[in-house]
């Protein structure tokens, strides 16, 4: 599921792109910026758990320092 946020969400070549949120099917969700349907840029991944990850994501990885919290 995705849902738009602050920025104007467009699909891009059947991919999502700019701003919102996603929630995947194990509970797991991702808000920030995607880029032809790729976690790109500013955002924070929320594990079902709890824990999160907050920072600079690059093609679907984390990159660079974190603000790794829990709840």
């Amino acid at each position: 599921m995705f849902t738009s946020g602050r920025k104007p969400m467009s699909l891009l070549n059947s991919y999502f792109d700019g701003y919102g949120t996603y929630t995947f099917a194990n509970g797991d969700r991702y808000e920030g910026d995607l880029k032809g349907g790729v976690v790109e840029g500013l955002g924070v991944f929320t594990f079902d758990d709890g824990y999160h990850l907050k920072g600079r994501f690059r093609n679907n990885h984390f990159v660079g320092n974190s603000s790794d919290l829990r709840g």
